[in-house]
C-alpha cells in the first residue's frame, strides 16, 4: 500500500494502480485499496471505473465516504458537487 501511495504522489498513476490491483488480488475486501485504486483511475481518465470503485469502497466501508468525496473533487478527471448531500448520495450509489 505504501509503494502505491508513493507512486501516486509521484504522478505515476498507472504503476500505482497496478500495485493497488495486486493488493486487491491478495485482499479483495480491502476498501482502502479499492478507494486508492479509484483515485488512480480517476487521474488516468478512467472516470466510470474510478467512480464505480469509489462506490464499491464506500459500500464496503461507509467510514470512507469523506475520503471518497475528496477523491472525486481533487482528481483532475473527477466530479465536483455543489451540495454535500448530492456528493454523499453519489458515492453511496443512491
Amino acid at each position: 500500500m505504501t509503494l502505491g501511495q508513493v507512486l501516486y504522489l509521484d504522478g505515476d498513476y498507472a504503476a500505482a494502480a497496478d500495485v493497488y490491483r495486486r493488493v486487491l488480488a491478495a485482499h479483495p475486501g480491502d476498501a482502502a485499496a479499492r478507494k486508492n485504486l479509484a483515485s488512480c483511475r480517476l487521474e488516468m481518465g478512467e472516470r466510470a471505473g474510478g467512480e464505480a470503485d469509489l462506490q464499491a469502497a464506500v459500500r464496503a466501508a461507509p467510514e470512507l465516504t469523506g475520503h471518497a468525496i475528496a477523491a472525486l473533487a481533487l482528481a483532475s478527471h473527477g466530479r465536483f458537487f455543489l451540495r454535500f448531500g448530492a456528493a454523499m448520495d453519489f458515492v453511496r450509489g443512491a
